[in-house]
């Protein structure tokens, strides 16, 4: 871990003019530069260097953020690889530390790896001495070449024939450390253990370097469960990796696909579709957004067609859209409504077939009100009223102006509304002139009143409202103008973290406390310094309020209000999450009776701070 120090020096010792200079011609500007953006092709320069304040900015694609952002994004490179690189270009030694707690754990995800790797050589080795094992997978398809690709394997129908391997070759471990693997079990009424995986294909987990890190094991019948996979261990979390990147990243594809299961993944591999890769578990995180954008800048999404493919894909769109991706939803049902995955397709399409459909896939924007139309369907006038209100909230995400256009046409020819009126409306949300509906509180009141969100994402990976954008930038701003000064950060720094909306936001006021309690190095880039390893949309907020930033005269003044600002905002966004339940679920008299109450004491709360008290 390198300390904050040490980022610090390495951000002053680059500067972000002679750094960027290096990937793209910059003419001088004012107080800064311009140029080309290198992130996205344009004829006129919208890309912009802040030599003052040591920051970027695109006008165009959106991008930003300090010299560490703009080399994770030019070189590809992880936050801390990013670091590295920069103190390599400036003859920094690093100096990482590293506790005690963190050198066990690394020893013991290393013998893990080590124990996995043998391991996965046995059953790479008994799947050949297995006609059923190998017959389940001719008849799947798959073929030699296939089985040495993925290192596919077969844990025979023993208690314990991987423990006795180990044994007998007289590298056996200790028994803790195969359980730590997930490898065995201890058994409870005698010394000794039995094997995990008994009786089924084994599908080898790799990571993004090559390392052995778990194990799936499907069974060949209709016994349950039909798969059964590793643990998490300090070797492998599945939110963390995702199956065959080790192999999709190498096809220098700039689209990648992801599907549910190892065998679809693999199907689409064995059909020369290798830029597929496989989520562990249907629901994708942000750390595995990540780590796919460090080699693909598409996602096309090919869950299942069955109802939890589906609610999977939805809670996986926000995510990869706020990761920058540009990113697309594929239908098979288009083609064919009687499959329902990538394998099955194959089966019965030619790979010329898929692409086509992965060539029709749709866009994020047209899959989500797609699914509204589902649920409010347009031909009846009162469900049409609904499915544009909540359409409205999805076309009002949209912030490039193009786009926009774009999205606003397509949109009123297919569903026959005002193109003008479309775009008046969109104007309206972005500028935060209606009060959000679906914020964090409507929807845990709407779950534990069986009232389903409007797209169905969870609260992880919804698009933010126009409500939520203004409170985010308000809670930015109260930080960066205690970063400022120190006594205003001690007097504001509770408040501020109560009211604060975001889990990234409370860590940006940790990390700031951090720089005062040590004495580091404060102020408005320091912030941007912190949040530089965060999303790119939180990079960008920051970005933009920096570039304009100017330090107001009273700033004790400037929080008051703010903190204010955004006490009337949460009061607003409460009383819209009651008015909402009191119009869409049955309530008995003494629960309505007790809602109304609350909204009564809440418009209290609001109009005593509108009243400056």
């Amino acid at each position: 871990m390198i300390s904050q120090q040490q980022i610090d020096e390495i951000i002053e010792r680059n500067d972000i003019g002679d750094v960027i200079g290096e990937y793209v011609k910059l003419e001088r500007k004012g107080s800064g530069y311009s140029g080309l953006c290198p992130f996205h092709n344009e004829k006129t320069p919208s890309f912009s260097v802040h030599e003052g304040k040591q920051i970027f900015k695109c006008f165009g694609c959106g991008a930003g953020g300090n010299v560490v952002n703009f080399i994770m994004r030019a070189e590809n490179l992880s936050y801390p690889e990013a670091l590295e690189f920069l103190a390599e270009r400036a003859g920094i030694t690093l100096e990482k530390s590293i506790s005690k707690a963190q050198e066990e754990k690394n020893k013991i995800k290393n013998d893990i790896i080590t124990v996995n790797k043998l391991a996965a050589r046995f059953f790479y080795d008994t799947l050949k001495k297995s006609p059923a094992a190998q017959k389940y997978l001719f008849d799947r398809g798959i073929r030699a070449e296939t089985v040495k690709q993925f290192g596919l394997g077969y844990a025979p129908d023993s208690w314990d024939a991987l423990y006795k391997h180990f044994e007998n070759n007289r590298i056996a471990p200790d028994i803790k450390l195969l359980e730590k693997a997930g490898l065995v079990t201890a058994r409870k009424d005698k010394p000794g253990c039995y094997d995990k995986f008994r009786n089924r294909v084994i599908f080898p987990i790799f990571d993004v370097q090559g390392n052995v890190i778990a194990f799936g094991g499907r069974v060949m019948d209709d016994s349950l469960p039909k798969y059964l996979n590793s643990p998490e261990t300090a070797a492998y979390s599945k939110g963390n990796n995702l199956y065959a990147l080790n192999v999709a990243k190498k096809a220098q594809s700039d689209r990648v696909i992801i599907v549910e299961g190892y065998m679809d993944c693999i199907a689409l591999h064995k059909a020369g579709i290798n830029w597929a890769v496989a989520s562990l578990g249907t629901a994708l995180t942000q750390a595995q957004a990540k780590l796919l954008k460090k080699y693909f800048n598409e996602v096309i999404i090919g869950y299942d067609a069955d109802s939890a493919g589906q609610k999977a894909t939805m809670r996986g769109l926000d995510i990869l859209a706020q990761a920058g991706f540009r990113v697309r939803v594929l239908s098979l049902a288009d083609v064919d409504k009687n499959v329902k995955d990538p394998d099955e397709f194959l089966r019965k399409h030619s790979v010329d077939d898929f692409l086509k459909a992965v060539d029709l896939s749709k866009s994020l924007v047209e899959y989500k009100i797609s699914k509204i139309a589902e649920k409010y369907p347009v031909t009846v006038l009162e469900s049409k009223a609904m499915f544009l209100k909540a359409s409205m909230q999805v076309l009002a995400g949209i912030t490039s102006a193009s786009e926009k256009d774009l999205y606003a046409d397509w949109f009123a020819k297919k569903y026959n509304i005002s193109k003008e009126a479309l775009l008046s409306e969109m104007e309206a949300l972005q500028n935060g002139d209606y009060v959000a509906k679906a914020d964090t509180v409507t929807r845990r009141i709407k779950k534990a009143s069986g009232v389903d969100s409007v797209d169905g994402a969870n609260a992880e990976s919804h698009s933010k409202t126009p409500e939520e954008i203004k409170l985010d930038k308000h809670i930015k701003t109260l930080i960066i103008l205690m970063s400022e000064d120190k006594k205003v950060m001690e007097k504001y720094y509770k408040k501020v973290y109560d009211i604060a909306d975001s889990d990234t936001n409370k860590l940006l006021l940790e990390k700031l406390k951090s720089r005062y309690d040590n004495l580091s190095k404060t102020g408005p880039e320091a912030i941007l310094a912190d949040a530089a390893d965060q999303s790119d949309d939180e990079v960008r907020v920051l970005t933009d309020l920096i570039s304009k930033w100017m330090r107001p005269p009273d700033i004790q003044a400037a929080c008051e209000t703010l903190v204010k600002n955004c006490i009337i905002i949460n009061c607003e966004r409460k009383i819209a999450c009651i008015n909402e339940i009191l119009r869409n679920t049955e309530l008995t008299s003494e629960e309505r009776t007790a809602l109304l109450k609350e909204t009564a004491a809440i418009i209290e709360e609001r109009k005593k701070y509108k009243n400056g008290n």
